[in-house]
């Protein structure tokens, strides 16, 4: 018997509420969720990304919000507020996501928007290794993201690790494979400043009979 997947993951995406000098909410949902997130950035946002659930005002209703939820504040956007309106639509429509604009800060339930319940969303600066022993993952990943996802990603050998400047970047990927023993203390180094280590199976899954 197939995976059952939920619907939200194809729903049509849509704005819900009016223009708003405060915020928009967008539910973490979809599979295109990644892309309008990098969307919002790459517009010169600053979201963030709520770690609890939270119930809201949206218009004139209640709306529950799952942990998760990326609060997209508006404050200083070079947007005039009708223009951003539009803007948010074409990222809901656009990548099958929902997005809401709230009026306020203050919630009906749980941490309130303007509290340290949140973090920031970085802009990716992501590199995706490459070469020997690492099958057909780093393929798979490269157009996941840079094709449908349209985040750009930098393709790095795991042999040019060691004379590499891993400051460029805020996230590798390892799609199978190792690291290379002169590569590992470079590697440390970067992950102990801050850095993000992603690890990928290339494993094929097998069916038991």
């Amino acid at each position: 018997m197939g995976a059952v997947v939920a619907p939200h993951w194809f729903q049509t995406g849509r704005l819900v509420g009016p223009p708003t000098e405060y915020a928009y909410l967008m539910p973490w949902r979809g599979y295109y969720a990644a892309k309008a997130i990098h969307k919002v950035i790459d517009a010169g946002f600053r979201p963030r990304i709520i770690v609890k659930p939270f119930t809201a005002r949206v218009e004139d209703s209640d709306v529950e919000f799952p942990r998760g939820t990326v609060l997209v504040p508006i404050q200083r956007a070079n947007f005039t507020e009708n223009n951003l309106h539009s803007f948010m639509a074409d990222i809901a429509k656009d990548n099958n996501v929902q997005i809401y604009s709230v009026s306020t800060g203050f919630n009906l339930d749980g941490p309130d928007l303007g509290t340290g319940s949140s973090a920031v969303l970085r802009d990716p600066k992501i590199a995706l290794l490459t070469g020997s022993g690492s099958s057909y993952g780093p393929g798979e990943i490269w157009h996941l993201l840079s094709s449908r996802f349209e985040i750009p990603v930098s393709l790095l050998d795991k042999e040019d690790l060691s004379s590499s400047d891993l400051n460029r970047y805020n996230t590798i990927i390892l799609a199978g494979g190792s690291i290379p023993d002169d590569g590992k203390e470079k590697v440390d180094e970067w992950l102990n400043a801050g850095g993000l280590l992603v690890t990928v199976s290339d494993r094929k899954s097998t069916r038991l009979n």
